[in-house]
């Protein structure tokens, strides 16, 4: 199942919580990426709570499921985070999670 190893991101390059069902989305391949990443906010979908973060040099945003915030809320400072990073899915959504410093 394509689930199972891609990612769904918006036509601007913005991974998606969850796959558009207006918009076709595009599946790419799940990857490790290294990136600073700004808190922008809390969002809540039909069924997950989630943070959004911003890559500070691609401007590009991830969702970040709030079950994995606590791995990396000590690596903090004015509101970043540098690391490395990868995908992971539970249930239909999808998020980044910590890898390594």
């Amino acid at each position: 199942m394509v689930w199972d190893r891609k990612v769904p991101f918006d036509k601007n390059g913005n991974q998606e919580h969850y796959p558009s069902l207006y918009n076709s989305s595009q599946w790419i391949d799940i990857y490790e990426f290294d990136a600073t990443l700004r808190f922008l906010r809390f969002n809540r979908g039909r069924s997950a709570a989630y943070a959004v973060f911003q890559d500070v040099l691609t401007q590009k945003e991830f969702t970040m499921f709030l079950s994995n915030l606590d791995s990396v809320m000590y690596l903090f400072k004015d509101g970043l985070v540098t690391g490395t990073w990868t995908f992971t899915k539970k249930g239909k959504n999808f998020g980044i999670r910590f890898c390594r410093i």
